[in-house]
């Protein structure tokens, strides 16, 4: 697509019997789910819950185990657990006791991602289970068409979408205002493909009745309703295929979709939002609905993810803190009142030690390192703690708490925001998890998304000039963070590959500038069966184009421009 174009880089590897540079260093690769507020934990620590996903009026939990459990309202068999009647505490969803690897909640169904990189969903079946039928489903059916290859799935209040592997993004369920991006606004009871996107799409989120993709170039583009402004166009009119956010062609690191309106969070840690504003829900200090994106107050940098509710949103903070702000008349907020809110505020206990949050209709939850708290409505139970009572400041949900604290995440600071993918240390898989943004490939779970600090170099965007400030940071790092291609010798970091697949494997991982323009990348691996042999690995963009070493088949991009190159793109040495 022309939307990776746009100075990023695309990194595709071959190795032989290693594969791709992406399956190098091997930590449980697990796409992962960054709307359900899914948020990596050191792979030393085991703990009971992963993730969470907020919907209507319940809420599901994904347990270590990978099975998954669920609470709240259960008039349609959202639970999953085979019944239709209201669970106050979790229980388990019948036939799902592991093998789940990401979970999503829309108003009445529930969708999980597995191991296999299928889909399965269940409760109300107007469409939005994929599963052919306009059947409700007590516990889980297949996704028709989707058993494997999908990355990431998404629920809105009566449609569902997923990203698949190769980039692209498919679509069900109710379809009015154009919310599957099918052109049309017909009702699809299986998945049918988003017009336009067949590739270069990194993120995906779900509002009510639209959508929204977030592409590898870091752009974002929304289809569907409008009412509202909420696909951030600058106009009020419904689009039943994508269109481009204004003013957000670039810099957007994830996004997220409330009820009729659409937050982004930037890669400066900044936050904006668009759409219906009737109760402050886009943080800007007013009550006026914008139709292109607006900067929340007083968030201009620090946050790490986004959660959108009806008309609520919230943030988690890099400090592991957490806030929200409008409206608040079931103390969805959590700050202790009922009092709507304009601008951002703390969540009452909860200035620390938040790892992930979610957002349902009018009540929010957060996995910590001691369990998961939910606050706000909780009239069908979808708190979990085991009354039916609304609570204006986070309260425990019921047996559910993870095993030994997982270590907390450093703060920002200049030797620590190397440490692109959070987990509490600085090595050569943050520059690769940064290659893998560019690339357009980061579903591993080592590079959870959104990533930490991604611009490494504080130049205000993403490059592969801040993954070889890793590594000079890594090998003789000696000063700020400004660290140009001009002034950044070879760097050869020692590739850990012992959780490889074959055994006996070792490498290393070589970047050198050729001048301002050129950008030289080397992957060498030893152990490899007697006829394997090692291949160079190849960024291409406008600003770093490569050259590989002679005696690796010499291929050298240079003339008037480099090569766009997308996510799906398949260019081997």
């Amino acid at each position: 697509m022309a939307h990776t174009s746009r100075h990023r880089a695309s990194v595709l590897i071959s190795l032989l019997a290693v594969g791709a540079l992406l399956g190098f260093i091997v930590m449980r690769s697990v796409p992962i789910a960054a709307q359900s507020g899914r948020v990596p934990v050191a792979p030393s620590v085991e703990v009971a819950v992963q993730a969470l996903a907020a919907g209507g009026q319940h809420t599901c939990a994904l347990l270590g185990s990978g099975g998954v459990q669920c609470w709240g309202y259960n008039t349609s068999g959202q639970l999953g657990d085979g019944t239709t009647t209201n669970r106050s505490t979790p229980v388990s969803v019948s036939g799902l006791s592991s093998g789940v690897i990401a979970i999503t909640a829309g108003l009445y169904h529930t969708c999980a991602l597995l191991s296999s990189s299928g889909v399965m969903c269940w409760g109300s079946g107007s469409g939005q289970l994929g599963d052919g039928t306009f059947a409700d489903r007590l516990t889980p059916v297949h996704v028709v068409g989707l058993t494997s290859g999908v990355q990431a799935v998404r629920a809105g209040e009566t449609h569902t979408c997923a990203l698949l592997s190769g980039g692209g993004v498919q679509c069900w369920g109710s379809n009015r205002y154009g919310q599957l991006g099918d052109g049309t606004t017909e009702r699809r009871y299986t998945p049918v493909p988003v017009s336009g996107l067949a590739s270069g799409v990194q993120a995906i989120a779900t509002g009510s009745n639209h959508t929204c993709a977030l592409l590898s170039d870091s752009g974002a583009m929304c289809w569907g309703w409008n009412t509202d402004g909420q696909l951030g166009d600058s106009t009020v009119t419904d689009r039943h295929t994508p269109v481009h956010v204004s003013s957000l062609s670039s810099g957007v690191q994830a996004i997220t979709a409330g009820y009729m309106h659409t937050c982004a969070l930037l890669g400066t840690g900044g936050v904006m939002c668009w759409g219906r504003n009737n109760e402050g829900q886009l943080g800007d200090g007013t009550m006026t609905q914008r139709t292109t994106p607006v900067s929340v107050r007083s968030l201009t940098g620090g946050v790490r993810a986004l959660a959108a509710g009806v008309w609520h949103t919230c943030a988690l903070l890099s400090d592991s803190g957490a806030m929200c702000w409008g409206y608040n008349l079931y103390g969805q907020l959590g700050d202790g009142t009922v009092t709507d809110r304009h601008t951002p505020v703390h969540v009452s206990s909860l200035s620390s030690g938040v790892q992930g949050i979610a957002a349902g209709f009018y009540h929010m939850c957060a996995l910590l390192a001691g369990g998961v708290q939910c606050w706000g409505w909780n009239r069908e139970g979808q708190l979990g703690d085991g009354s039916t009572t609304n609570r204006i400041t986070p309260v425990s949900v019921s047996g559910l708490s993870p095993g030994p604290t997982p270590p907390p995440t450093p703060r920002p600071t200049p030797r620590t925001r190397p440490d692109v993918n959070g987990n509490g240390q600085v090595s050569a898989v943050d520059s690769l998890c940064i290659l893998r943004l560019l690339g357009g490939f980061l579903t591993a779970s080592n590079c959870p998304y959104p990533l930490t600090f991604p611009d490494v170099n504080f130049d205000g965007q993403v490059t592969s000039t801040d993954a070889l400030c890793v590594l000079r940071y890594l090998g003789e790092y000696a000063g700020n963070l400004n660290c140009p291609l001009s002034v950044i010798g070879a760097i050869t970091v020692p590739m850990q590959l012992t959780e490889n697949r074959e055994p006996g494997l070792a490498g290393r991982f070589t970047l050198t500038p050729l001048g301002t323009t050129q950008l030289r990348v080397e992957v060498t691996v030893t152990g490899l069966p007697p006829n394997g042999q090692s291949r160079p690995a190849h960024i291409h963009s406008a600003s770093a184009w490569c050259k590989t070493p002679q005696n690796t088949r010499d291929r050298t991009m240079a003339g008037g421009g480099a090569r766009p190159m997308s996510g799906s793109s398949t260019d081997r040495g």
